[in-house]
């Protein structure tokens, strides 16, 4: 990024030197991916300025902020900190409190993997 091209490439090719490789070709394949995507970057906007001035940037900043808003206003937080207290509250005794407390993170664990396997379509 900062125009040491050179030094970039002899560094990579120190990363990736491989005696099954001689041409360096896995080097090569990623120097151009790292060329490419720095010519990408440079040509859009950055910064906090371009989030603003950028309608789709604007979008995603007030989007991700909403959700942020939205997970903290839900008071699942809330339960997550005082449930073995609640729990116990409820008459749970000796080691249920934490088991139901296990129990409810590992759904909340599993119930995220399942969303993200089924909207990335794996």
């Amino acid at each position: 990024m900062k125009g040491r091209v050179d030094e970039a490439w002899e560094k990579i090719s120190r990363l990736h030197r491989d005696p099954q490789d001689p041409d360096n070709l896995s080097a090569r394949e990623e120097f151009y991916q790292m060329r490419k995507q720095i010519e990408f970057e440079n040509q859009n906007p950055s910064g906090y300025w371009a989030i603003i001035t950028t309608p789709s940037y604007r979008k995603r900043a007030f989007l991700s902020c909403f959700v942020q808003l939205a997970a903290n206003s839900t008071g699942a937080l809330v339960i997550n900190y005082y449930s073995i207290i609640i729990y116990e509250g409820l008459g749970l005794t000796g080691y249920l409190p934490l088991l139901m407390y296990s129990i409810f993170t590992l759904i909340g664990a599993l119930g995220n993997l399942f969303v993200r396997l089924l909207l990335t379509g794996c």
